[in-house]
């Protein structure tokens, strides 16, 4: 994905991130993960040069982006901001500091064995994976296996906050979740 310029020097090309881009987004396609047909975004926002929008037409939907951010040169990022519903904010504020904090490293420790990192700030979560583009442009199922190991660090933080919202409202069921039905 880099083409040397001189010894240590490298530029990446962006017909080659776009090349790999578009083998990503079939292999989503493949996977039965919703994709745009104008799926490609060229600079969608600053510091990003391309990005697809996702997510899974199946179960919850944990809409992600996979991005290239020309800062992390060669490396691709998949990213999503993750907003908790009233119901489960207002469970986690009602806990004591100690077990809040509790909830915070275990989301932790169960999301970083998949090498995505997690970053709060109540009531928002962003969760991210940064992954080199060389190992995945040419690599399908290693590609689907970072999809599905980010994918699921989404769906562990959802099983823990249940479990917190859970705790505090036994008899409760969360409005708008026919999960549990």
């Amino acid at each position: 994905m880099h083409i040397r310029k001189n010894q240590g020097e490298t530029m990446n090309s962006n017909e080659e991130i776009k090349q790999a881009f578009d083998k990503f987004a079939g292999w989503l396609k493949d996977c039965l993960f919703h994709v745009d047909d104008n799926y490609l975004k060229e600079n969608p926002s600053p510091g990003v040069s391309f990005e697809i929008s996702t997510f899974m037409t199946r179960g919850y939907k944990y809409p992600f982006n996979i991005s290239y951010v020309p800062q992390y040169e060669g490396m691709v990022m998949f990213n999503s901001g993750i907003a908790l519903e009233e119901g489960d904010n207002a469970s986690l504020m009602m806990m004591r500091k100690g077990e809040r904090t509790q909830i915070l490293m275990d989301l932790r420790k169960y999301v970083f064995p998949l090498r995505v990192n997690v970053e709060v700030s109540l009531p928002r979560f962003f969760l991210y994976k940064l992954v080199t583009i060389d190992a995945l442009k040419d690599n399908k199922n290693y590609f689907v296996e970072q999809v599905f190991n980010f994918r699921n660090a989404a769906e562990l933080l959802k099983i823990r906050i249940d479990e917190a919202f859970f705790k505090e409202n036994p008899d409760g069921f969360k409005q708008g979740d026919d999960y549990y039905k």
